[in-house]
């Protein structure tokens, strides 16, 4: 799938832009993996796998930008996209570098809403791991 999508962005793609947007890619995975640090807290807590599953998985398969661009959405589902989920702001930063297209935000803008973001999602799963550990340790770990 890569290759074809190379196929049909030769014209656009460079090294620097194919460079470029493999760290874009990095900064929401490490934002995803905090996020999913939460998740996996919630769902470890409160036994809700589907719940929790289900809940943000619409939104990571459309608001992300992977199938569809977040230009087309209206402006409410936008900026959700823009300020909830982590990918978002890499998927269309990948495609300003790789394909040529225009980006969401400002680019230097879009790289200081993601570090900030891989910041804060660091300090939820911090704060949602501590407090999984105290209530393992007052009511046990008989939920586990």
């Amino acid at each position: 799938m890569f290759g074809v999508g190379l196929w049909f962005t030769r014209s656009t793609a460079t090294l620097r832009g194919l460079l470029l947007g493999l760290v874009a890619t990095a900064l929401p995975i490490g934002g995803l993996s905090q996020m999913g640090a939460c998740l996996a807290g919630l769902v470890l807590r409160y036994r809700q796998v589907t719940a929790v599953h289900n809940v943000p998985n619409f939104a990571f398969q459309m608001l992300t930008g992977m199938f569809v661009p977040l230009q087309v959405f209206p402006k409410a589902l936008c900026l959700f996209g823009i300020v909830v989920l982590p990918q978002t702001l890499g998927m269309d930063l990948l495609r300003h570098y790789v394909m040529g297209t225009r980006s969401l935000l400002p680019v230097p803008h879009e790289w200081a809403i993601m570090a900030a973001r891989l910041f804060v999602f660091g300090v939820l799963a911090k704060l949602t791991v501590r407090w999984l550990k105290r209530t393992a340790r007052e009511e046990g770990l008989h939920y586990l």
